[in-house]
């Protein structure tokens, strides 16, 4: 569990008790999308007309799953409020062990899910922004 997640430099697991969910690794693996070629639609031309020029990448939204792992309710209250509150700082720095050369570069957008058994472990789903996917190093 310890040193599979990297949240702002700092080991998740050992600092929140929290490793990445059920298919959030894949939806960070997930390729961005390409931004559309400039185009041009004439009725006096067959076709259309597209400035050809190198692809570049989109902004994406990714969601991601959290498992949090605390002692007591009052333990995992604690730990998801200071999770949360190291997302809304800014662009998040999130790195994995399985990309251990790859940055992610996130924003926060919203929480869309919490659920929790007895205060011991949790589940977060997050949604967040990646708004220049170039930029992973």
């Amino acid at each position: 569990m310890k040193g599979t997640l990297f949240i702002n430099g700092k080991d998740a697991y050992e600092r929140w008790g929290v490793i990445l969910g059920d298919g959030s690794l894949n939806s960070l693996l997930l390729p961005p999308p390409a931004k559309a070629f400039v185009e041009n639609t004439s009725r006096v031309l067959h076709g259309k007309q597209v400035m050809e020029a190198p692809q570049f990448l989109d902004a994406r939204d990714v969601s991601l799953i959290f498992y949090i792992r605390a002692g007591n309710q009052e333990d995992f209250g604690h730990k998801l409020s200071q999770l949360v509150e190291e997302f809304q700082k800014g662009i998040i720095k999130l790195r994995t062990r399985f990309e251990p050369n790859k940055t992610y570069r996130l924003l926060y957008k919203s929480a869309a899910q919490l659920t929790q058994v007895r205060g011991e472990l949790g589940k977060i789903t997050v949604k967040f922004n990646e708004p220049n996917p170039n930029i992973r190093s």
